[in-house]
């Protein structure tokens, strides 16, 4: 596949012109050059020198209307000083590529904004989510009224969902809430951004609304001194899979449980936010209490046996169970879950593997839930605890549909992979430790590819880029609807790891060769300032196999910015981009 992307890339590279709207062959070569990974290179993005997104870790992370969007998140300025701000930010272009700049989202109200700004927190955008999704929650309809609003049966308006974090040092206070950022009133203009015509964020009225409080809702406000939240809520991890080989009963009937770490997504095809895994504090299900915070840890039942407290530090627990927010219903939906444990984790990626030519309306989605980290938080240095998940047997395949009988219920069927699938989910061995660590960053680069970069132990950060690729037929994966990595299990180019302090300069940081790939991109080593954990990586959709990344942490927070380019050459990349940031180096044999 190599060798013919190469060709393809010689013959299309020299076709293309810019300005010229590439022909359906070009097209076809480019989109097989993408999922070939031919060509990885990386490009150092300048942004315009304002103050506005800062340096930070622990946002939530997503796309909105086309631009990298960030919420919230453990935030340091230019001159040192750290603040968890409940803001919206995204990276806006008004030079076709050329001038980037982070801009702040104008939320015309804050009556439902969260109390607190969060870190370790989860977002999703829904660009277009119909209006029938939206009208079953409380206060929708009230706030459309008072923004005058036009909600038509088939209009849709673009919405930033956001959820759970925590809200004090050490990763206390984990957060339940479910909130949205909704784009209505306007009429959207497009402007010339990112090179085409895009919709400018700016031409909508843009609005909080709080969704659900989750269980901070729970506790009624005479209850709520340390005992009686103790009493009234005593089951602070929720109900579901157990540890044990299958789980047979439902998650919480309620939902909205607290916690950090965690992955949230929206399945359009079943009308719901799910979330999935992540930590909490063992009596978080209430942060604040009497203006106070929990500080103590606790069991399930209230009794103190905090893992660190010697430093009042409060007990946490990884989470395992599935929380769906139904949109048409206005409620938590009940989840059935049965087959295998899903294995508590945090920092872990949700793939949709759904093969759409075999995917009725009346049929359910399947996603791969890969990664991550069994520890109980997120601490750095000698704290840090737990072990990454990357054997391909912690992996779990989730099979999601509503229940014939109860369109109310949601089935949740958990099975481990099978041989023949683990088997095209490994990781070469020389590159175990690369890939799918905790808060790992991912997204899906084309319509059968998925991104997988950097995460890992702290002290064992990488900058390494793997390919899956899943729903195509060819000679590696003879089925349809399977998965497996591109490259044999091992990164489509070398990288970078930071190996022992973490806190190291980036220039200390050991560089990997990764074999298997054709022609001298595969003797260039990117930049040593790449390797970092949880930090955004979206695809742009106006130019097809480029991703952004920016932020995320390692050793403090940081923000720079880089775009990553799969595929053919496009004949603006060196106006746009500049010279790649990778640098030559003899080729060695695999470490």
């Amino acid at each position: 596949a190599a060798t013919c992307t190469s060709t393809a890339a010689a013959s299309s590279s020299t076709d293309t012109t810019a300005g010229t709207a590439p022909t359906a062959k070009q097209q076809y070569y480019l989109q097989l050059s993408i999922l070939s990974a031919y060509d990885p290179r990386w490009y150092r993005l300048g942004t315009a020198r304002n103050d506005i997104c800062k340096s930070r870790q622990g946002f939530g992370k997503t796309r909105l209307l086309g631009r990298p969007t960030v919420y919230s998140g453990w935030a340091t300025d230019a001159r040192g000083f750290v603040s968890v701000n409940a803001d919206v930010v995204y990276l806006s272009d008004r030079g076709g590529g050329r001038r980037l700049e982070w801009k702040k989202l104008t939320i015309g109200n804050n009556v439902d904004e969260p109390q607190f700004g969060t870190y370790c927190t989860a977002a999703v955008g829904v660009d277009d989510l119909p209006a029938s999704q939206l009208t079953s929650i409380a206060g929708f309809n009230d706030l459309a009224r008072s923004r005058g609003w036009n909600v038509k049966k088939n209009s849709t308006f673009p919405v930033l969902f956001v959820s759970g974090g925590v809200v004090e040092g050490a990763y206390r206070g984990a957060f339940s809430f479910l909130h949205a950022v909704i784009g209505g009133g306007k009429k959207p203009t497009k402007k010339e951004e990112y090179g085409v015509d895009a919709v400018s964020m700016d031409s909508y009225d843009w609005c909080w609304l709080k969704v659900s409080g989750g269980v901070l809702d729970e506790i009624p406000e005479e209850e709520r001194s340390l005992q009686r939240a103790r009493e009234v809520v005593s089951n602070a991890i929720p109900t579901g899979a157990e540890e044990s080989e299958t789980v047979t009963s439902s998650t919480s009937a309620f939902g909205g449980s607290a916690r950090a770490c965690h992955s949230l997504w929206y399945d359009r095809r079943l009308g719901c936010v799910f979330a999935f895994g992540g930590f909490t504090d063992t009596v978080a299900r209430q942060a604040y209490v009497d203006g106070g915070s929990f500080d103590e840890g606790s069991d399930r039942i209230g009794n103190p046996v905090g893992n660190l407290p010697e430093f009042g530090w409060s007990g946490h627990r990884a989470l395992h169970h599935l929380e769906a927010f139904d949109l048409s219903k206005g409620q938590w939906a009940r989840i059935l879950q049965s087959g295998a444990n899903p294995i508590a984790r945090f920092g872990c990626s949700v793939v949709n593997v759904t093969v759409d030519k075999q995917h009725r309306q009346s049929e359910g989605v399947t996603y791969l839930v890969m990664g991550g980290c069994s520890g109980r938080h997120n601490h750095k240095g000698s704290m840090a605890d737990g072990s990454e998940l990357q054997d391909p047997a912690s992996h779990r395949v989730l099979y999601l549909q509503r229940c014939p009988d109860n369109t109310d219920e949601i089935k949740a069927q958990w099975r481990i992979p099978l041989d023949s699938e683990r088997a095209s989910l490994t990781i070469d061995s020389a590159h175990c430790n690369a890939a799918l660590g905790r808060l790992h960053s991912s997204c899906a680069i084309s319509e059968h590819g998925h991104l997988f970069f950097g995460g890992g132990h702290p002290s064992r950060l990488s900058s390494s880029v793997m390919l899956l690729k899943h729903g195509i037929r060819d000679t590696w994966c003879q089925e349809d609807g399977k998965w497996r990595w591109e490259n044999w299990g091992r990164p489509i180019s070398s990288y970078h790891r930071l190996d022992g302090n973490t806190f190291s300069a980036p220039e200390e940081a050991t560089w990997h060769f990764s074999r298997g790939k054709s022609g001298d991109a595969g003797r260039l080593v990117p930049s040593p300032s790449l390797p970092r954990a949880d930090c955004l990586l979206v695809a742009d959709p106006f130019r097809p196999g480029e991703a952004f990344l920016w932020g995320g942490w390692r050793g403090d927070e940081l923000g720079d910015c880089f775009k990553l380019v799969l595929g053919i050459r496009k004949p603006d990349e060196g106006i746009l981009y500049g010279n790649r940031v990778e640098a030559t180096r003899r080729a060695v044999p695999d470490p």
